[in-house]
Protein backbone atom coordinates (compact mmCIF):
# COMPACT_ATOMS: atom_id res chain seq x y z
CA UNK A 1 0.00 0.00 0.00
CA UNK A 2 1.58 3.52 -0.81
CA UNK A 3 1.82 5.76 2.05
CA UNK A 4 0.31 9.12 1.45
CA UNK A 5 2.36 12.12 1.52
CA UNK A 6 1.93 14.45 5.45
CA UNK A 7 2.70 16.96 2.74
CA UNK A 8 2.18 17.37 -1.16
CA UNK A 9 3.11 20.43 -3.14
CA UNK A 10 1.86 19.71 -6.69
CA UNK A 11 2.59 22.11 -9.68
CA UNK A 12 3.20 25.43 -7.41
CA UNK A 13 3.96 28.91 -8.79
CA UNK A 14 4.05 32.01 -6.17
CA UNK A 15 4.13 35.20 -7.63
CA UNK A 16 4.33 38.16 -6.58
CA UNK A 17 3.06 41.81 -7.88
CA UNK A 18 5.72 44.57 -8.04
CA UNK A 19 3.72 47.12 -9.19
CA UNK A 20 5.80 49.34 -12.14
CA UNK A 21 8.10 46.65 -12.18
CA UNK A 22 5.78 43.85 -13.12
CA UNK A 23 5.32 40.37 -11.74
CA UNK A 24 8.21 38.73 -9.88
CA UNK A 25 7.84 34.87 -9.77
CA UNK A 26 9.63 33.40 -6.93
CA UNK A 27 8.42 29.58 -7.12
CA UNK A 28 8.39 27.89 -10.43
CA UNK A 29 6.48 24.71 -10.68
CA UNK A 30 7.88 23.22 -7.44
CA UNK A 31 6.53 19.28 -6.67
CA UNK A 32 7.83 17.96 -3.62
CA UNK A 33 6.16 15.37 -1.34
CA UNK A 34 7.22 14.84 2.52
CA UNK A 35 6.67 11.72 4.23
CA UNK A 36 5.98 10.94 7.71
CA UNK A 37 9.34 10.73 9.74
CA UNK A 38 11.51 12.56 7.58
CA UNK A 39 14.33 15.24 8.62
CA UNK A 40 14.25 17.43 5.21
CA UNK A 41 16.26 20.06 4.69
CA UNK A 42 15.45 22.58 2.17
CA UNK A 43 18.44 24.51 1.08
CA UNK A 44 19.98 27.34 -1.58
CA UNK A 45 21.81 30.41 -1.70
CA UNK A 46 19.72 33.96 -1.82
CA UNK A 47 17.16 34.79 -3.72
CA UNK A 48 16.76 30.94 -4.38
CA UNK A 49 13.11 31.09 -2.81
CA UNK A 50 13.89 29.34 0.80
CA UNK A 51 11.85 31.71 2.45
CA UNK A 52 8.61 31.82 -0.17
CA UNK A 53 8.87 28.27 0.11
CA UNK A 54 9.07 28.05 3.82
CA UNK A 55 5.49 30.47 3.86
CA UNK A 56 4.34 27.32 1.38
CA UNK A 57 5.51 24.39 3.51
CA UNK A 58 4.40 26.11 6.54
CA UNK A 59 0.97 27.05 5.12
CA UNK A 60 1.72 30.88 5.88
CA UNK A 61 1.18 31.63 2.36
CA UNK A 62 -0.90 30.01 -0.47
CA UNK A 63 0.67 29.84 -4.05
CA UNK A 64 -0.40 31.89 -7.35
CA UNK A 65 -0.83 28.48 -8.75
CA UNK A 66 -0.95 24.81 -8.38
CA UNK A 67 -2.12 23.08 -4.62
CA UNK A 68 -1.09 22.28 -1.36
CA UNK A 69 -1.65 19.43 0.75
CA UNK A 70 -1.06 18.94 4.02
CA UNK A 71 -2.32 16.17 6.10
CA UNK A 72 -4.64 15.67 2.63
CA UNK A 73 -6.87 18.89 2.95
CA UNK A 74 -6.22 21.40 0.13
CA UNK A 75 -5.01 24.92 2.08
CA UNK A 76 -6.18 27.17 -0.45
CA UNK A 77 -9.69 26.11 0.16
CA UNK A 78 -9.21 26.99 3.36
CA UNK A 79 -10.73 30.20 5.39
CA UNK A 80 -8.01 32.24 6.85
CA UNK A 81 -9.71 30.70 10.44
CA UNK A 82 -9.65 27.23 9.76
CA UNK A 83 -6.49 27.89 8.08
CA UNK A 84 -4.60 29.31 11.41
CA UNK A 85 -6.11 26.46 13.53
CA UNK A 86 -5.35 23.67 11.23
CA UNK A 87 -1.92 25.09 11.27
CA UNK A 88 -1.43 25.38 14.83
CA UNK A 89 -2.50 21.97 15.27
CA UNK A 90 -0.18 20.36 12.71
CA UNK A 91 3.04 22.55 12.26
CA UNK A 92 5.16 23.73 15.11
CA UNK A 93 7.91 26.87 13.96
CA UNK A 94 11.19 27.51 15.24
CA UNK A 95 12.05 30.62 13.64
CA UNK A 96 15.92 32.56 13.54
CA UNK A 97 14.68 35.50 15.43
CA UNK A 98 12.33 32.95 17.92
CA UNK A 99 9.11 35.33 17.70
CA UNK A 100 8.87 35.39 21.24
CA UNK A 101 6.52 37.64 22.64
CA UNK A 102 8.32 40.03 24.40
CA UNK A 103 5.44 41.13 27.42
CA UNK A 104 5.17 37.07 28.39
CA UNK A 105 7.22 35.11 30.47
CA UNK A 106 8.83 31.73 28.81
CA UNK A 107 6.16 29.88 30.23
CA UNK A 108 3.50 32.35 28.80
CA UNK A 109 4.97 31.85 25.77
CA UNK A 110 5.03 28.62 25.65
CA UNK A 111 0.86 28.29 26.93
CA UNK A 112 0.31 30.31 24.39
CA UNK A 113 -0.20 28.08 20.84
CA UNK A 114 -1.98 25.64 23.55
CA UNK A 115 -4.43 28.11 24.30
CA UNK A 116 -5.15 29.47 20.92
CA UNK A 117 -6.31 25.55 19.89
CA UNK A 118 -8.41 25.40 23.24
CA UNK A 119 -8.51 22.08 23.86
CA UNK A 120 -6.79 21.52 27.56
CA UNK A 121 -8.06 23.14 30.72
CA UNK A 122 -5.75 25.80 31.83
CA UNK A 123 -3.81 23.62 34.53
CA UNK A 124 -3.13 20.79 32.43
CA UNK A 125 -1.63 23.97 29.09
CA UNK A 126 0.14 24.98 32.34
CA UNK A 127 1.58 21.57 33.03
CA UNK A 128 2.54 20.59 29.92
CA UNK A 129 4.25 23.74 28.94
CA UNK A 130 6.11 23.97 32.48
CA UNK A 131 7.04 20.05 31.32
CA UNK A 132 8.61 21.19 28.21
CA UNK A 133 10.37 24.07 29.45
CA UNK A 134 12.16 21.79 32.35
CA UNK A 135 12.67 19.00 29.25
CA UNK A 136 14.56 21.34 27.90
CA UNK A 137 16.45 23.02 30.60
CA UNK A 138 14.41 25.52 31.21
CA UNK A 139 12.36 25.01 34.98
CA UNK A 140 14.57 27.62 36.51
CA UNK A 141 13.39 30.43 33.65
CA UNK A 142 9.85 29.68 33.05
CA UNK A 143 8.90 33.53 34.73
CA UNK A 144 11.72 34.91 32.84
CA UNK A 145 10.66 37.12 30.14
CA UNK A 146 12.88 36.73 26.36
CA UNK A 147 15.06 40.44 27.42
CA UNK A 148 16.29 38.64 30.33
CA UNK A 149 17.03 35.30 28.46
CA UNK A 150 20.08 34.45 26.37
CA UNK A 151 19.64 33.88 22.63
CA UNK A 152 20.26 29.88 23.36
CA UNK A 153 17.59 30.28 25.98
CA UNK A 154 15.06 32.08 23.88
CA UNK A 155 15.77 29.41 21.17
CA UNK A 156 15.02 26.83 23.57
CA UNK A 157 11.64 28.41 24.60
CA UNK A 158 10.70 28.98 21.13
CA UNK A 159 11.29 25.21 20.46
CA UNK A 160 9.26 24.12 23.32
CA UNK A 161 6.67 26.26 22.14
CA UNK A 162 7.00 24.67 18.72
CA UNK A 163 6.16 21.22 20.34
CA UNK A 164 3.31 22.34 22.90
CA UNK A 165 0.52 21.33 20.45
CA UNK A 166 2.08 18.00 19.87
CA UNK A 167 2.16 18.90 15.92
CA UNK A 168 2.70 16.18 13.80
CA UNK A 169 5.75 18.10 11.83
CA UNK A 170 8.81 20.88 12.49
CA UNK A 171 9.18 23.71 10.42
CA UNK A 172 12.50 24.94 11.47
CA UNK A 173 13.67 28.38 9.74
CA UNK A 174 17.44 29.16 10.00
CA UNK A 175 17.03 28.01 13.60
CA UNK A 176 20.87 28.57 14.31
CA UNK A 177 21.64 31.34 12.74
CA UNK A 178 21.63 33.94 15.72
CA UNK A 179 22.98 31.56 18.21
CA UNK A 180 26.93 30.39 19.04
CA UNK A 181 28.25 27.45 17.71
CA UNK A 182 27.78 25.21 20.85
CA UNK A 183 23.98 26.29 21.53
CA UNK A 184 23.32 25.63 17.70
CA UNK A 185 25.10 21.80 18.01
CA UNK A 186 22.53 21.41 21.03
CA UNK A 187 19.45 22.61 19.17
CA UNK A 188 20.26 20.93 16.10
CA UNK A 189 20.90 17.50 18.19
CA UNK A 190 17.46 18.05 19.81
CA UNK A 191 15.98 18.21 16.33
CA UNK A 192 17.32 15.19 15.19
CA UNK A 193 16.50 13.75 18.43
CA UNK A 194 12.77 14.33 17.80
CA UNK A 195 12.63 12.75 14.52
CA UNK A 196 14.53 9.72 15.08
CA UNK A 197 13.32 9.29 18.91
CA UNK A 198 9.99 10.84 18.76
CA UNK A 199 8.99 10.10 15.01
CA UNK A 200 8.37 13.81 14.45
CA UNK A 201 8.88 15.11 10.32
CA UNK A 202 11.61 17.81 10.73
CA UNK A 203 11.58 20.21 7.67
CA UNK A 204 14.61 22.84 8.11
CA UNK A 205 15.10 25.62 5.90
CA UNK A 206 18.52 26.73 5.82
CA UNK A 207 21.40 28.19 3.69
CA UNK A 208 24.13 26.63 5.88
CA UNK A 209 25.44 23.76 4.41
CA UNK A 210 27.01 22.77 7.77
CA UNK A 211 23.26 22.19 9.23
CA UNK A 212 22.32 19.47 6.35
CA UNK A 213 23.93 16.66 7.61
CA UNK A 214 21.56 16.09 10.02
CA UNK A 215 19.03 15.60 7.36
CA UNK A 216 18.05 12.29 5.78
CA UNK A 217 17.03 13.80 2.66
CA UNK A 218 17.95 17.34 0.94
CA UNK A 219 15.91 19.87 -1.16
CA UNK A 220 18.38 21.87 -3.34
CA UNK A 221 16.68 25.12 -5.27
CA UNK A 222 17.94 27.81 -7.20
CA UNK A 223 15.93 30.74 -8.79
CA UNK A 224 12.54 28.99 -7.38
CA UNK A 225 13.07 25.75 -8.82
CA UNK A 226 14.17 22.31 -7.43
CA UNK A 227 17.20 21.16 -8.74
CA UNK A 228 18.41 17.89 -6.70
CA UNK A 229 16.65 16.49 -4.21
CA UNK A 230 18.73 13.95 -2.50
CA UNK A 231 18.21 11.22 0.18
CA UNK A 232 20.67 9.64 2.15
CA UNK A 233 18.69 6.17 1.84
CA UNK A 234 18.05 6.00 6.19
CA UNK A 235 14.86 6.25 5.74
CA UNK A 236 12.08 4.57 2.83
Amino acid sequence: MKQEALLSIENVEKTYKMGKAGDLTVLKGINLQIFEGEFVAITGPSGSGKSTMMNIVGALDIPSKGVVYLNGKNIAKMGESSLSRFRGETIGFIFQQFNLIPTLSALENVMLPMEFINNSSQKKTRDTAKNLLDMLGLGDRIHHRPNELSGGQQQRVAIARSLSNDPEIILADEPTGNLDSKTGKFVMGFLHDLNKKKGKTVILITHDLHLIKYADRVIYLQDGIIVKDTNKGDKK
